[in-house]
């Protein structure tokens, strides 16, 4: 077992500055937990100051405010973190380090990236820094998730599928609509924040004959070179052992009846809509103009709750906030919309419908995951 432990700055003059700190280095290790392929074992906490906690076999060790990444820690950091040393210090961050009980003596990681840092001590410091979170979001806002991150196993509804919204990421929607039914008219409704996401989306769609997927993905990295820039190098394609096992599973999951499946997914409505959902404003408006009322509806947003972009300068309360404006504006067009995915944190939304979500989220699901030291 391990655990991470984040050091809250105590300057109650800038308590709301360092609410939004906190948050934002909670989000980036809540994102890992639900859903994932091989969901790390941890245990979380807050702090005033470090706390040795000698059950674990490591404590990862961050002032609020650090981002750090948990695909970062896992693809780069966590390799290095032997036992043999009791403090592996990150050499560009100051007062972030990982502390081994069983150690003897100090070492750096070795890593040349400075990870994101918001320093809430003050209100200029706050403003000053909060511009390195940019460099985050920029990413977030543009990563095309060719394939999903995740192992599907959606509950399923009753009636078929009239009405569909789900984010651009692989092929999570297809399995939800193979397992309550659709029509040819189905309308099914892209929402992503990224632009090149929907893109890539539209493109599979109207160019893919559903054969060959990674010979196709070899393809699309040649037709759009940035693909790879805004993916991170070797993601999603047939090197990334998680998009083989996602792969895998779809090809057992659909058996000889995939190309049937998507050729009738290809004769959807498909309509497709760039939109943060964090922007309850902006995200109602798209819903007036596409109502799922009085139709068989879904929605799968997966995480779109938990990224930086949905959160920024939110606290975790505000956090939780967005999420009841989130639920609200579906339940207004059809209560019993059933969704699929997750607030902020540590709610999961499977085949239930919103009005159930709601009550499910009335209390902040933050505080179920995180412990106070």
């Amino acid at each position: 077992m391990k655990a991470i432990q984040i050091i809250k700055n105590s300057n109650f003059e800038n308590e709301w500055m360092a609410d939004v700190a906190l948050n934002y280095s909670q989000l980036n290790f809540d994102f890992s937990q639900l859903s994932r392929i091989d969901n790390p074992s941890f245990d979380f906490y807050v702090s005033d100051e470090f706390t040795k906690l000698a059950d674990y076999q490591y404590i990862i060790v961050l002032p609020a405010g650090t981002l750090l990444g948990y695909t970062f820690f896992e693809r780069r950091i966590e390799r290095q973190i032997t036992g043999d040393y009791e403090f592996y210090i990150f050499p560009h961050n100051k007062n972030a380090f990982i502390w081994c009980p069983n150690g003897k003596g100090t070492t750096y990681l070795d890593i040349s990236y400075a990870m994101p840092f918001v320093d809430s001590t003050t209100c200029d410091s706050f403003s000053l820094t909060h511009d390195s979170v940019m460099e985050l979001l920029t990413h977030q806002s543009n990563m095309a998730y060719v394939i999903h991150n995740e192992i599907p196993n959606p509950k399923i509804v009753d009636d078929k599928v009239e009405w569909a919204m789900t984010v651009s990421s692989g092929f999570y929607i297809n399995y939800i609509l193979s397992q309550n039914g659709f029509k040819e008219n189905t309308e099914v409704h892209h929402v992503d924040i990224s632009k090149s996401s929907l893109y890539i989306r539209q493109h599979i769609i109207e160019n893919w004959d559903g054969k060959n997927f990674f010979e196709y993905l070899d393809l699309l990295d040649k037709k759009f070179p940035l693909l790879k820039v805004f993916n991170g190098g070797n993601r999603f394609n047939k090197y990334d052992s998680s998009s083989l096992r996602c792969w895998q599973h779809l090809e057992t999951f659909f058996g000889d009846n995939w190309l049937s499946h998507w050729d009738l997914y290809r004769q959807c409505n498909h309509k497709f809509h760039q939109c943060n959902l964090g922007d309850n404003e902006k995200f109602s408006n798209l819903l007036n103009r596409n109502s799922p009322a009085n139709k068989s509806s879904v929605f799968w947003w997966n995480g779109g709750l938990k990224r930086l972009p949905a959160n920024l300068l939110k606290t975790s309360d505000e956090s939780h906030k967005m999420v009841l404006k989130f639920l609200a504006s579906i339940d207004h067009h059809n209560p019993d919309l059933v969704v699929y995915g997750s607030d902020h944190c540590v709610n999961e939304f499977n085949g239930i419908s919103v009005s159930q979500a709601i009550k499910k989220s009335n209390k902040n699901s933050r505080k179920l995951l995180w412990k106070s030291l």
